[in-house]
């Protein structure tokens, strides 16, 4: 036997769990099925800890996560079901995928038991077992109904396909962090200097993330996951190019011959001269002026949208300089190492305009001579760069938030230069006072767009109102606590050409939006499990048995019960579809057969985090005026202290003053405003007593319901 198929078998060997094993399903895929409506007793229900409503569908492997053996009564009853149901089965196939090749079959280890019936059947081959039915099974010689279940349990083992690995919440994290990067948004996967460690994708690595996130079971996120180390080298290896030699690999890996690549670099001025006209590059090259125009013309458009950092850094440090002669710029390029060569500034701005930067400097002349010079307000760059990427991660932004967000970089810029700089470019657009959004990021990048969409989706008209709860689910996912109030979301949804809003104030979307076209797996299910339901409502057990048997798993049920826009909790362990006209009678009807499986007591709003911090979470009533009275059980650690306030993100946000006396608590104003708080958000505040910190974070008054569901499944 070759060492190859040694492997094989030693991995089709290491797959096989004898019935009743840890691991091992209780009942084989085929016979859950069958007795999907068997009730299973009360006695049986305790003894596995399975919801009181479970049925045979229950007696998978999961069973094994709250057990450590297999109680004898629940084998005895295992082995009298399938006897007192054998008349109901005996057409039954008691496998439904492939088997094994024929080579791998004398390998299979079965009981002593099974392996001598099936010796004497002549059934030990695939083409003899594949269509093998219980009825043929239980009729063969010398073989009883514990072995019957011992064959099923192996066979339902080796013809199911592996399921993909669980996503866990490391693996979720890792992707969550990515996305915020600045280069997510622009590397693509298409791009073919990262061919060799992106998984194919047509779109940019955030996007690749926001589908993986949709269907974290997919292998498109475990590759995606698997394959950061190596993004993120490749990154910094392209980062730490010159502009001459990154803009000359780029183009030959686009496929540019080597003549191709000179033409594009002389017209450009890449090459350590100016941009230089058709015909004198053509010249030396026997070409035409036309061919010239057409060659630059064919790689520009290839160049368009490209992942070229050093040209971003460029654009930066010669706008913070400025003015500087274009030759002390050219110089300074290569003293900063950002070109071996030194590069014109109209070079750098053709380089900037084709990869899609932001070009914050113009260029003039004064006795003869060329200068750079800052474009608008000198050494503004900086603030262009934030709030574009600050306006991209939420989809609006604010100038208190862009503030705070260059004070954290050591920017200082006054709110008044912020929005004199912003409104002085055609592409930052205000929406309500200092809110405003960048029109010309492209649609599927901005991520406000894209979560109204998948909430739509499934509720084409919804008041801005659940939206914007629906859109605060899922921006706590990436810690984004900025949510737009009400009012912006409405200036939003007004400019933006995909929306429409409506004479009701209602919501809508300009084009017909199908669910299963806009929305993951994992979403669908949910979709599919709540309109399933003849009220659209289902308890927390309810709704995970129906998610899971659509083929999601409980990591990834939890993850979109807590995060997911398009579901909405109305009440503690109620769920619905956000937008779904709720009936009063109907979810108390739902929580009172929800209550009789039993409770435990509520999670409290305040105590000890897991970081060993104090941790309080209080509704919001009035965000103009916000004070925070700290319960007297534990106010004595935090009263008469000022503790410096901070955001998640780590951005300064004020000062938090705790009375001495009365447990009040002020200074909230700063951060509720940046973040767009308004009455009926929750607060959370982490205080690190030692570091003196108090870290602010918002949710809705859905958190806590959530939490109590989470602690009482």
């Amino acid at each position: 036997m070759t060492s190859g198929s040694s492997a094989q078998d030693s991995s089709l060997i290491s797959k096989i769990l004898r019935w009743g094993a840890p691991g091992a399903p209780l009942l084989p895929s085929t016979l859950r099925r069958a007795f999907a409506n068997e009730k299973l007793p009360a006695w049986l229900l305790r003894d596995l800890r399975l919801p009181t409503d479970a049925t045979a569908l229950a007696l998978d492997s999961s069973v094994w996560a709250r057990l450590d053996r297999l109680p004898t009564r629940v084998e005895h009853y295992l082995v009298g079901l399938v006897t007192y149901r054998a008349d109901d089965i005996r057409g039954l196939r008691v496998a439904d995928g492939a088997w094994p090749p024929e080579s791998q079959m004398p390998q299979i280890p079965w009981p002593t038991r099974v392996h001598n019936a099936l010796e004497r059947a002549g059934l030990r081959t695939s083409s003899r077992i594949r269509d093998l039915t219980y009825g043929q099974l239980m009729s063969m010689s010398s073989i009883g109904m514990k072995s019957v279940l011992e064959f099923a349990t192996i066979a339902d083992i080796l013809t199911s396909a592996p399921p993909p690995p669980t996503f866990d919440e490391k693996g979720q994290q890792m992707l969550t962090d990515v996305a915020d990067e600045d280069w997510a948004d622009r590397v693509a996967g298409d791009d073919p200097r990262f061919r060799d460690v992106l998984p194919a994708y047509p779109g940019t690595i955030s996007q690749l993330i926001d589908e993986a996130m949709n269907n974290p079971e997919s292998q498109l996120a475990h590759a995606m996951a698997e394959s950061l180390p190596q993004v993120h080298a490749r990154v910094e290896e392209i980062a730490a190019e010159p502009i001459d030699i990154a803009v000359r690999r780029l183009l030959a890996s686009l496929g540019a011959s080597d003549r191709d690549v000179n033409v594009v670099v002389a017209r450009y001025g890449w090459g350590g001269h100016q941009p230089r006209t058709l015909a004198d590059v053509g010249k030396p090259l026997n070409l035409t002026r036309e061919r010239v125009r057409q060659i630059v013309q064919k790689w520009s458009e290839r160049l368009k949208g490209a992942y070229l950092p050093q040209v971003e850094k460029a654009v930066y440090l010669l706008t913070e300089r400025a003015p500087i002669t274009t030759d002390d710029a050219a110089s300074l390029l290569v003293h900063a190492k950002l070109s071996t060569l030194p590069i014109h500034p109209r070079g750098v701005e053709a380089a900037a305009e084709l990869a899609g930067y932001e070009v914050t400097f113009e260029i003039g002349s004064a006795e003869g001579i060329e200068y750079v010079q800052a474009d608008g307000l000198e050494g503004i760059s900086q603030i262009f760069f934030t709030a574009r990427r600050e306006a991209g991660r939420v989809g609006v932004s604010n100038i208190e938030e862009i503030e705070a967000c260059l004070l954290a970089n050591s920017y200082k810029y006054s709110a008044s230069t912020i929005r004199s700089a912003l409104q002085s470019s055609a592409k930052f657009q205000f929406l309500v006072e200092d809110w405003f959004w960048v029109p010309d990021t492209r649609p599927d990048r901005n991520r406000l767009r894209n979560v109204t969409r998948r909430i739509l989706s499934v509720t084409p008209h919804l008041d801005i109102a659940t939206i914007r709860h629906g859109v605060r689910r899922s921006y706590a996912f990436r810690r984004i606590d900025l949510v737009p109030p009400t009012e912006v979301l409405a200036a939003f949804y007004t400019v933006h050409p995909e929306f429409v809003v409506n004479n009701d104030g209602t919501i809508s979307s300009v084009f017909s939006l199908d669910y299963r076209d806009v929305l993951g797996p994992a979403e669908c299910a949910f979709v599919e499990a709540l309109r399933a339901s003849p009220t659209g409502l289902l308890d927390r057990v309810e709704l995970e048995r129906a998610v899971t048997e659509r083929g999601i798993n409980a990591n990834t049920f939890s993850v979109f019960t807590t995060y997911s826009p398009i579901l909405d909790h109305p009440a503690i362990n109620v769920w619905c579809l956000r937008g779904q006209a709720i009936d009063p009678a109907k979810i108390e009807a739902l929580r009172a057969v929800a209550a009789s499986r039993g409770r435990r007591q509520r999670t409290l709003e305040y105590g000890w985090d897991g970081d060993g911090r104090l941790q309080l979470t209080a509704d919001l009533a009035n965000v103009n005026s916000a004070v925070v009275y700290i319960p007297a059980s534990i106010s004595r650690y935090v009263a008469g202290r000022r503790f410096e306030a901070r955001t998640q993100e780590g951005t300064s946000a004020g000062v938090i003053v705790v009375d001495e006396s009365s447990g009040a608590s002020w200074g909230y104003g700063p951060f509720l405003r940046r973040r767009g708080a308004e009455s009926g958000d929750a607060l959370t505040i982490r205080f690190d007593l030692v570091g003196g910190i108090a870290t602010l974070s918002l949710d809705d008054e859905t958190a806590l319901m959530e939490e109590s569901d989470r602690a009482d499944p």
